[in-house]
Parts: C-alpha cells; sequence; structure tokens
C-alpha cells in the first residue's frame, strides 16, 4: 500500500481504529475521518507512533459539505497518491 492514501470513516474507535491501523502498517497514509475530533487526534497520535503517516479530519458522512471537505483535504494533502476508501461509520 506504499504511496496510497487510505480514507477511513468511523476511525475513531473500534473496527474503524482498528482498520486504520492496519492500512497505516501496510505502508498506506491514512486519512482519519470521524465526529470525535480528541478520539480521532488519538489514533493519529498512535499511528504516528508507530512510524505511520496520518491526517485526522473530523468529518460527518450524514453532511454533504462535511464530506466533500473530507475529500479535498485528502486530495491536497497527497495529490500523488491513488485514495481508497473503508467506510465503517455507517
Amino acid at each position: 500500500m506504499k504511496d496510497r492514501v487510505a480514507i477511513v470513516a468511523g476511525a475513531s474507535k473500534g473496527i474503524g481504529a482498528a482498520t486504520a491501523h492496519a492500512f497505516a502498517d501496510a505502508g498506506a497514509a491514512v486519512v482519519a475521518a470521524a465526529r470525535d475530533q480528541a478520539a480521532l487526534d488519538a489514533v493519529v497520535a498512535s499511528i504516528r507512533a508507530r512510524g505511520g503517516r496520518a491526517l485526522a479530519v473530523k468529518t460527518d458522512v450524514a453532511d454533504v459539505e462535511s464530506m466533500r471537505n473530507l475529500v479535498e483535504r485528502t486530495v491536497v494533502r497527497d495529490t500523488d497518491a491513488t485514495p481508497g476508501a473503508f467506510d465503517n461509520a455507517l
């Protein structure tokens, strides 16, 4: 997954956080998305402490503008990477 970006919705806890860590462990840069900024920050800090690359973006998947912001932040973060998405927030 090197040179890839994984967007993980619902990344603040549980399966989403575990998935964010798994993508990071596989070499992807992770864009962690959820409504709980503090929990996202903790997940991102954990990924970075293990040598991974991660960005926390507060996101509400039920809000179109929030989702638009997530995608824009992801594209601006790494325009040469091919993003993939994992939606655990439903």
